[in-house]
This record gives structure tokens, C-alpha cells and sequence, in this order.
């Protein structure tokens, strides 16, 4: 006798131990050959959206009930699911909070002397459009030079993979990436 697929499985027991003063986030995180969405568990006082950029030491970046679709090159993109995903930190080009979880972005937008470049940003087989905050008379080139940032925020974007057109682009209020792995460039 086979299962009934409408039947409901039984509830499956979660992959981490949440103690008192722990949060739960869902995620993307992005490499050169794909995308992880999952489930990120930190202390409830750790802001997800910015923790790359403040923690040291840290080997991978840890998501549960994770799903990822990898492209492979060559024709249609691969996905897969695990309770348990560890990706190393170095090879995580961005990430962002899911929507429509939230925290709040990581400047003060009162704060004098600086403007909005809209850029396109390239990694792997995927293209993000968004905003950087600059220097009101800093150039991106600039910016790039002199900036010490192991992850800089990108704001408003829209993350496309052009290879895979009938994808929906993703949007979320705010990205980190590790410029050392993408392109910049600015719209002709």
C-alpha cells in the first residue's frame, strides 16, 4: 500500500536547540556557483544583516532547513535541500536578511556629506542593481581604493540571475558583499 501524498507528514523535529537568548533568521547567502536560503540561529542581541562584517574567527556561515540552487554551467540550475548547510565564509560573495524579516539598515540617514551611486554588481551567475553610499565627493573608484570593509552594504536591490530568465528577481532593502568577489560598475 503506497502513502496518500495529500496526507500531511508528521511535523520533523528541528535540525538546532534554540536556548533562551537565541533568534532565529531566515537568510540568502550567495557564492560564486549559487544560492542557499535557510534558517540562521544567533544570539537575539547579534544583528544578522551586518554580522560578517563585525566577527572574526568565524569558519562557516551555518543554515538549517536550508534549500540551494547551484549552477552548474551547463543547463538548468540545481536544487537540493539539507537540514544542515556550512558553507565557508570565504566563499560567501552576499547575503541578506529574507524579507519580510527586518533590522534596521546600518546608517544614520541624517548624516551630512554623502550621496547615493546606483551600481550594478556582478558574482558568479548573478547580477544585483542597488545603492551604495559614498562620499559626497568621493568617487566609486575612490571609495574602492581606500575602502578596508571585509563585507560593504548595498541598499535597495533587486538580485536577478540572467541566465536563469524566468527566475523573479529578489529584492531586500539591504545586501552585504565582499568586494574582493564582484564587479562594480556603473550604468552608461
Amino acid at each position: 500500500m503506497s502513502a496518500n501524498p495529500a496526507t500531511p507528514s508528521a511535523p520533523q523535529p528541528l535540525p538546532y536547540k534554540l536556548e533562551p537568548d537565541d533568534k532565529v533568521t531566515p537568510v540568502m547567502a550567495y557564492t560564486l556557483t549559487g544560492m542557499a536560503r535557510g534558517e540562521m540561529v544567533s544570539k537575539e542581541a547579534i544583528r544578522v544583516g551586518t554580522w560578517l562584517r563585525s566577527v572574526a574567527g568565524i569558519p562557516y556561515f551555518s543554515l538549517y532547513r536550508a534549500q540551494t540552487m547551484t549552477n552548474t554551467g551547463s543547463g538548468t540550475p540545481q536544487v537540493a535541500a539539507f537540514s544542515e548547510l556550512h558553507i565557508p565564509i570565504n566563499q560567501v560573495v552576499a547575503y541578506h536578511i529574507l524579507p519580510p524579516a527586518t533590522e534596521p539598515l546600518d546608517y544614520d540617514p541624517s548624516e551630512m556629506h554623502r550621496r547615493w551611486e546606483v551600481l550594478v554588481i556582478n558574482f558568479g551567475p548573478f547580477r544585483a542593481i542597488g545603492k551604495m553610499r559614498l562620499g559626497e565627493n568621493t568617487s566609486l573608484a575612490t571609495h574602492l581604493k581606500t575602502s578596508r570593509e571585509t563585507y560593504m552594504s548595498f541598499y535597495e536591490v533587486e538580485v536577478s540571475m540572467p541566465s536563469v530568465p524566468n527566475m523573479n528577481a529578489i529584492k531586500t532593502p539591504f545586501l552585504m558583499l565582499q568586494p574582493g568577489l564582484v564587479t562594480f560598475a556603473i550604468k552608461a
